[in-house]
């Protein structure tokens, strides 16, 4: 059953990271879906059996999800996060408990504030000569990948429309990968 929960965890993490990553949004089937296959299987297997990473209870999946809503929509109601990052942080606390919510908001922030410098500079050092330079380069070498790729970044920017920011929940997906991995590697 563990391997089962498991793998509904990182189908959930997986499929919410990529379509937050590819159109900035996070849909509810998948975030229900998944918490319903998790409280599915909490309820079948015995609570100390769930290990590897997720909560070992139903006590420590509550607290985890209860404590994911006191602490983050409030930062929605002030416009600090979107929706479906509160809600994605909700399945992860239910999943993973207090410590793997925390473990994966921390690497979450981390990833964001790398993405946000990286954002702010990128203009600054994007237009230097030797930026320039590169761009040409890699334009001229890369052309024929260019085209071919040129069809699949329109569908997907048509789908994203006018959302823009940066992916939390893709980043959220990625701390919660690594808080499964180390755990499962003990």
């Amino acid at each position: 059953m563990n391997q089962v929960a498991l793998a509904a965890l990182l189908l959930t993490v997986a499929v919410a990271g990529a379509m937050d990553l590819f159109f900035r949004r996070v849909p509810n089937t998948v975030l229900v879906a998944g918490f319903g296959a998790l409280a599915v299987l909490f309820l079948v297997a015995p609570s100390s059996s769930m290990g590897s990473g997720l909560a070992a209870s139903w006590v420590g999946a509550t607290l985890g999800f209860v404590l994911a809503l006191a602490v983050f929509v409030p930062l929605w109601c002030f416009g600090a996060m979107k929706a479906g990052d509160v809600k994605f942080l909700a399945v992860l606390g239910f999943a993973l408990g207090p410590s793997g919510l925390l473990a994966s908001w921390l690497v979450a922030s981390v990833l964001a504030g790398v993405h946000a410098v990286a954002a702010l500079m990128g203009a600054r050092v994007w237009m230097s000569p030797g930026a320039m330079w590169w761009q040409a380069y890699s334009a001229s070498r890369l052309r024929g990948l260019h085209m071919r790729l040129q069809p699949a970044w329109e569908w997907v920017m048509s789908r994203r429309g006018s959302r823009r920011g940066t992916p939390y929940a893709t980043y959220l997906a990625i701390g919660a990968f690594a808080w499964v991995f180390v755990l499962y590697r003990q």
